[in-house]
C-alpha cells in the first residue's frame, strides 16, 4: 500500500512497529528510520533491543535488526531530533511515535506541509499539549 515509510521515533512503539512493517508490508520499498538517542538499559524490557545494543545509537541498532530481512529495502538512517526548522524526508506515509512532551507549535508546521501535499500522518503520542485552540485550513 505505501512503497516509502518514515518512522520518528525509535523507542518501544517505534521499534516493534518498525519490525512489524518490515515483516508484513509487501509493497514497502523504503524505510526512513529518524531518531537522535542511543539505546540505554531501561529500553531492554519494552521494546525490541537487547543488551548487546546498550550504547549504539537506536537507528544503529534497528537497522542492524532488519537488515536481512528484506534484502532489497531502502533504509535510510538519519540522527537527529526533529523539530520544525528539520524538514521531514518525502514518503508517503510518516507516522510518529516519540514519547516527549511537545507543544504542537513546534512541529505544526511539518504536519501542515504534509497534509497539504496528500500525504499520510500518523501521529502515535499521547502527550501533545496545546496552548490554544486551531482552526481554519492547512495550506501552507
Amino acid at each position: 500500500m505505501y512503497g516509502s515509510i518514515s518512522v520518528i521515533g525509535l523507542g518501544s512503539l517505534g521499534s516493534f512497529l518498525v519490525r512489524t512493517l518490515v515483516d508484513t508490508s509487501r509493497n514497502l520499498k523504503e524505510l526512513i528510520l529518524i531518531d537522535y538517542d542511543m539505546v540505554c538499559e531501561d529500553n531492554i524490557d519494552k521494546s525490541l533491543y537487547d543488551k548487546s545494543d546498550v550504547g549504539k545509537l537506536k537507528i544503529d541498532a534497528i537497522f542492524d535488526k532488519i537488515r536481512q530481512c528484506k534484502p532489497g529495502l531502502s533504509i535510510q538512517k538519519i540522527a537527529t531530533r526533529l523539530v520544525s526548522k528539520i524538514p521531514v524526508p518525502t514518503c508517503d506515509l510518516v507516522i510518529d511515535c516519540r514519547d516527549f512532551h511537545y507543544d504542537v507549535d513546534e512541529n505544526l508546521p511539518v504536519v501542515r506541509t504534509y497534509i497539504s501535499s496528500g500525504k499520510l500522518v500518523v501521529d502515535c503520542r499521547n502527550s501533545i499539549s496545546y496552548q490554544r485552540n486551531r482552526e481554519g485550513s492547512y495550506s501552507t
